[in-house]
């Protein structure tokens, strides 16, 4: 290909990756010119287009407690942004995440998992795997802040009391080997996995005020009648059947006579 030609492909290629780079500021995806040249390149090789929307995510099994807990984690920075991006309620973040069982609250999580989930998080972290005395810290993943100034993997939090810190003294190798033991990967699409737990969500929460709505009008309809019950309960005593029967008036002559 002669010299001009060749540029002239490099600078088409560049232009469309300034393109792509627009959209992809303006959509939020948070990826740079080299990561779109690279699904580009992977797409001309043909690679499947849905396969680069999914994110690898780590998944571990905590046995410390029963039932076990499920512990994940983004493969890098770039799968934690979509695992910030697409998080929900129940799940807490300490750079590794937790989702919380039914019934449990953040502010109570068991310290064994809350040991296993810092440990798992030293032992990822390139600098605090190095050292000792390294601090933890955790809060819901209502609470993290991300703004268009942070880097990738950098977030803030929106409520400072609702962080809390656990201190790790030293690397625990039976416990991350013990995690790294149950270790599966998994590609998913966070955005759809997101939108089906909000629906079952939804689904429930509709189940339970059913059950509460046939619930109260239950009581509300025993309730009325009882009330009918109280208001109507001499109703009998009133009726010409009964007047006629304790009436004196059709009774023989020798009633009084009867009654001494």
């Amino acid at each position: 290909m002669p010299p001009s030609a060749a540029e002239d492909k490099r600078q088409a290629a560049r232009e469309i990756i300034d393109i792509l780079h627009e959209i992809s500021v303006l959509l939020n995806t948070n990826l740079d010119r080299n990561q779109l040249s690279l699904c580009v390149s992977m797409i001309e090789n043909g690679v499947n287009p849905e396969a680069l929307a999914l994110a690898m995510v780590y998944y571990y099994t905590s046995s410390a407690v029963s039932p076990a807990a499920q512990i994940y984690v983004g493969k890098d920075k770039f799968e934690n942004e979509d695992l910030i991006k697409h998080g929900l309620d129940e799940d807490i973040c300490a750079h590794v995440y937790y989702r919380l069982q039914d019934g449990q609250t953040w502010d109570a999580i068991p310290e064994e998992v809350l040991k296993d989930c810092a440990q798992l998080t030293k032992a990822n972290s390139i600098d605090g795997n190095k050292k000792d005395n390294v601090t933890v810290i955790y809060t819901p993943w209502s609470n993290l802040k991300k703004d268009g100034g942070m880097v990738t993997g950098q977030v803030g939090f929106k409520d400072q009391r609702k962080v809390k810190k656990i201190h790790i003294p030293e690397r625990e190798n039976p416990i991350v080997n013990r995690l790294n033991k149950t270790k599966v990967e998994r590609f998913l699409d966070l955005r759809a996995e997101k939108e089906e737990a909000l629906k079952q969500a939804r689904s429930k929460d509709l189940a339970q005020q059913r059950e509460r709505q046939k619930a109260e009008a239950k009581v509300a309809k025993e309730r009325k009648e009882k009330a009918w019950q109280r208001d109507h309960a001499y109703d009998d005593l009133h009726s010409e059947d009964a007047i006629a029967a304790s009436s004196n008036q059709n009774r023989g002559e020798d009633f009084e006579d009867d009654f001494m």
